[in-house]
């Protein structure tokens, strides 16, 4: 099989091979535009034959574009940076293509498979959604704002992702710090040491820093990222959506989005988000007290519990009451283990097999597996592991699918990859990369979207592997963190960095007695960013910076710290917009799927597993979410799953 992947270009050939990509594509899709139509619909459907055009351009533009996310080069970066831009322009303009509408929706509707009919219907839709239904005039203005608002949610994105502040910290602000964490930072001319803003730096220290002083200056410098450029950004970004929401007819950008959700409706989010803030703000109250009891035993009449206090009293709650301890816990957890672990649950669940490739990467960090079935050898994938952080990398855990899965006109199934970058402790002092049990959870998650893409067995790029509704495309991941507390599986994924012996049942089983320490209050914390998104996409004009403070406070308790401006670096309002409630929204899902499997008796049930991945991961969007799940499940979903695994007693509604 083809492989369509170079990581070595230079600025110069990623340019060249976008324009190239995107001029092979015009040619094909005028050929498309301009063939009879006998001659158009003969071998594939002209939606099909659309969706080959854009899954290859796609493809030959992958490469390419992620650089900008990964590459050591700043000059690659800048020009896959601008090479993305290019490739979303283009993405617009075909899709305002009224050739291409007209020939879509004179295309046969009859005797199509469920798969191509459900792809016909969402091409349509992608064509109306971008103003094919509207006067030429209107259409041109609304072209025009698209593009503008691409520019500028790439450029929002870049700024965060180019940040390079730290904390200048003296030996007093790094009091509590364990001595591993401090001898592996950096020394700054002045002697001080340079914590960054990347999550193995900035998570620890606003943990486990005594002073609150310094936790303060390392929230405000969180607060503080991208300011003031996508202050501006963002309140230009908004102003566009409600202008496209308002040129498509729609009362406001979240009706727009969200009629392509599972969710339909703001009302229908509006009413999710508020039945849970009910439930966790019960939960949360009393542990909101209990950590402000905590602090007045170090601060007597303290008055309140700030913002930045919350993960040091959380952790030292945990040290003292449970006797856990994160870094005592990393040492049981080297990155390597980890990763051997997981791959070895993943192929026992689903029936595959993963084998290190030679295939060349654009890191010398960057390990590379090939996917195949255990059960016939064919190839199913490539996954590339970027686990580290370093200078102009990527800032969190994301998985970016590279070649999508798709039936080729011959028979032959392409074979997809994707890329998994994390920022986790990097190896240092002698001492392999050790994660935090959170960190585990975390790898747990992101290779749940890897199988999502590689495991795919849509006949369509359109549909393939994560191309399923925003609200669920975490499920997939989520249900897999399920696995990174269960004990038999913890045994098997960790082992000392310097003994080999696995992960204590002593300390297990403390780790899960913890397991939903103020949950509520965390919980509230991720609902309060999903009710600032609606809010922010709501009918009418909403100030970001005053309604991201005004709710937080409200749904949370806490004040956002004055000269703060959370919003500038609230990333997900690019990628999520409207749509941050799927976190939530899609655990529904995930912790009921996963019902099925503790149902079992078995975690680590090929059966199980087997038919999760045919039911569940195999068809991507082909089919409608709810009933991908509802198969799965035998029954209607149900949220006691999702309420218990927040510490909640289960509806009685």
């Amino acid at each position: 099989m083809r492989d369509w992947l170079d990581f070595s270009l230079s600025p110069e050939a990623v340019r060249d091979a976008c324009r190239e990509a995107v001029a092979k594509a015009t040619s094909r899709l005028d050929a498309l535009a301009a063939a009879p139509t006998g001659e158009a619909c003969q071998v594939r459907g002209v939606c099909e034959a659309l969706d080959a055009v854009l899954g290859d351009l796609e493809a030959e533009t992958a490469a390419p574009t992620f650089l900008k996310y990964c590459s050591p080069d700043a000059a690659v970066r800048e020009a896959a940076h601008a090479a993305e831009t290019e490739l979303g322009r283009y993405s617009v303009d075909v899709f305002t293509r009224e050739d291409l509408y007209l020939r879509a929706k004179a295309s046969r509707a009859e005797g199509l498979s469920p798969a191509a009919a459900r792809l016909r219907e969402k091409t349509l839709s992608d064509f109306r959604r971008n103003g094919l239904d509207l006067p030429p005039l209107q259409r041109a203005r609304l072209t025009l704002w698209r593009k503008q608002l691409l520019d500028m949610e790439l450029a929002f994105g870049k700024n965060l992702n180019e940040v390079r502040d730290f904390l200048a910290a003296g030996p007093s602000d790094l009091e509590g710090l364990p001595e591993e964490f401090v001898g592996r930072l950096g020394v700054l001319p002045d002697g001080r040491r340079k914590v960054t803003l990347d999550y193995p730096d900035s998570l620890p220290f606003m943990a486990n820093a005594r002073r609150p002083e310094a936790r303060r200056a390392m929230y405000s410098l969180v607060n503080r990222r991208a300011v003031p450029e996508n202050v501006a950004l963002l309140e230009e970004i908004l102003a566009l959506r409600r202008r496209v929401a308002q040129a498509l007819g729609y009362p406001s950008y979240a009706h727009y989005i969200l009629e392509e959700r599972m969710a339909r409706t703001p009302e229908a989010v509006s009413d999710f988000l508020a039945r849970l803030r009910r439930r966790l703000a019960d939960k949360a109250a009393p542990e909101r007290e209990r950590l402000l009891a905590l602090k007045r035993s170090e601060v007597p009449g303290a008055e309140r519990l700030e913002i930045w206090d919350v993960a040091y009293y959380h952790n030292k709650l945990k040290k003292t009451a449970y006797d856990l301890d994160e870094f005592e816990i990393a040492g049981y957890f080297p990155a390597e283990k980890v990763v051997a672990g997981v791959m070895e649950l993943y192929a026992g669940l689903f029936g595959v097999r993963f084998a290190p490739s030679d295939a060349r990467a654009w890191h010398p960090d960057v390990r590379v597996f090939d996917c195949v079935d255990a059960a016939d050898g064919r190839p199913l994938g490539r996954v590339y592991l970027d686990l580290f952080p370093r200078e102009g990398k990527f800032k969190h855990a994301a998985v970016f699918p590279l070649v999508r899965g798709r039936r080729e006109a011959d028979g032959a199934y392409r074979r997809p990859s994707a890329a998994m970058l994390c920022n986790f402790p990097a190896p240092a002092g002698g001492r392999p990369g050790l994660l935090k049990h959170s960190e585990v959870e975390t790898f747990f998650h992101e290779f749940g979207h890897v199988a999502h893409n590689l495991l795919t067995e849509s006949p369509f790029s359109r549909f393939a592997g994560t191309r399923v509704a925003r609200d669920f495309v975490e499920a997939p991941s989520q249900i897999m963190e399920n696995w990174a507390w269960a004990p038999a599986v913890l045994r098997k994924v960790s082992g000392h960095w310097k003994t080999g012996e696995p992960l204590p049942e002593a300390l297990i089983e403390r780790m899960l007695e913890a397991k939903h320490l103020n949950s509520g209050i965390f919980t509230l914390r991720q609902l309060a960013m999903a009710v600032i998104d609606q809010a922010l996409h709501a009918p009418g004009k909403a100030e970001p910076g005053e309604t991201f403070a005004r709710i937080h406070e409200e749904v949370t308790t806490f004040p956002v710290a004055e000269g703060n401006r959370p919003e500038a670096s609230f990333g997900h309002l690019m990628s999520y917009a409207a749509s941050y409630y799927g976190y939530l929204w899609s655990d529904v899902y995930s912790a009921d799927m996963f019902s099925v499997f503790a149902a079992s008796g078995d975690l680590r049930s090929p059966e199980a597993g087997g038919r999760y991945r045919r039911q569940v991961l195999a068809p991507g969007g082909t089919r409608e979410e709810a009933d991908l799940v509802r198969d799965f499940l035998g029954r209607e979903p149900s949220e006691d799953a999702f309420l218990k695994n927040l510490g909640l007693a289960p509806s009685t509604t």
